[in-house]
């Protein structure tokens, strides 16, 4: 048996680059995977491709404790992770005597002409880069300091039953509102945004930019179990109607797989990425419905 392969996934993006890179190289090793909780979402029809065998824990000391042994021992050979931004001394540690670095996905990094997460410098060249490939075209030159490796597109979710029961209930809302960067730096939206509101909150809450109060639809789905819960990915998808959403991942499933011909509203922070403004205007360009809102400061 080989070594250990360790995946440290800090959000959902990083999570399933992780499960879609283990589905299409079939490794046979010893898979212990760390996420944080409270921002990959369990997904039933999505289970991690087992190794030989396969550990999933949060993140804390610990944990830490147990990796940085197993590091000190050599038996961690590879590690799949986004970047080294939220990497402790523990994690910078591990990574320092581990053998293979790999890199995964994290989400709007790819397409910004300046990655937020990722120092590239940090890597050899030629690091291995997993990638999703949704909008290949207009993904940034600084990958090609990598040796990217394609996932194919995002894995859109085949069913929602939280969502389902929610588009078929008396409480369906008339527009949905995926909080991001961006929503703060709003023009009055009344006419193209009527209530009842679903307000999805971004899974970070440094990024939550929607300055009003979570309508009853959203608070309803904030405190019921997580198995009833719409999933935000499936709702992007499956929502006909008015959709406003921020500087998000869940933007570029928007542009790319939702129906043209939903209303599709966007905003985006004054000081975004040039490359990434350049790739929204484009495919907003290209779909009659959406439409790039102007920024007004708060």
């Amino acid at each position: 048996m080989s070594g250990i392969s360790l995946y440290v996934c800090f959000n959902q993006v990083n999570y399933l680059a992780a499960w879609r890179q283990r589905l299409l190289e079939r490794p046979r090793d010893l898979s212990l995977l760390l996420v944080e909780p409270s921002r990959v979402r369990p997904d039933a029809s999505k289970p991690w491709p087992r190794g030989i065998a396969h550990l999933r824990g949060p993140s804390g000391p610990w944990t830490m404790a147990v990796l940085v042994l197993l590091a000190l021992l050599g038996l961690i050979e590879r590690i799949y992770i986004p970047h080294r931004r939220e990497a402790g001394r523990g994690l910078g540690f591990v990574l320092s005597r581990c053998r293979h670095i790999h890199l995964l996905d994290d989400g709007l990094d790819q397409y910004r002409g300046q990655p937020r997460a990722l120092i590239t410098g940090q890597f050899p060249l030629g690091t291995p880069l997993y990638l999703f490939s949704d909008a290949l075209p207009f993904r940034a030159p600084w990958c090609a300091r990598f040796a990217c490796r394609e996932l194919g597109g995002f894995p859109l979710p085949a069913g929602d039953p939280g969502g389902e029961a929610l588009l078929a209930s008396r409480q369906r809302p008339a527009s949905l509102v995926v909080d991001a960067p961006g929503l703060d730096w709003l023009p009055p939206l009344e006419a193209d945004l009527p209530p009842p509101r679903l307000v999805l909150a971004h899974p970070a809450a440094g990024k939550r930019s929607w300055p009003a109060a979570p309508t009853p639809p959203s608070s309803s789905a904030a405190t019921s179990p997580a198995r009833s819960r719409p999933n935000p990915d499936w709702l992007v998808l499956h929502f006909p109607g008015p959709l406003l959403i921020g500087e998000s991942f869940l933007l570029v499933i928007a542009l790319v797989h939702r129906p043209v011909d939903w209303p599709l509203l966007v905003a985006l922070p004054p000081a975004v990425d040039p490359q990434l403004r350049a790739m929204v205007e484009c495919l907003c360009a290209q779909r009659p419905a959406s439409r790039l809102l102007r920024a007004v400061p708060p």
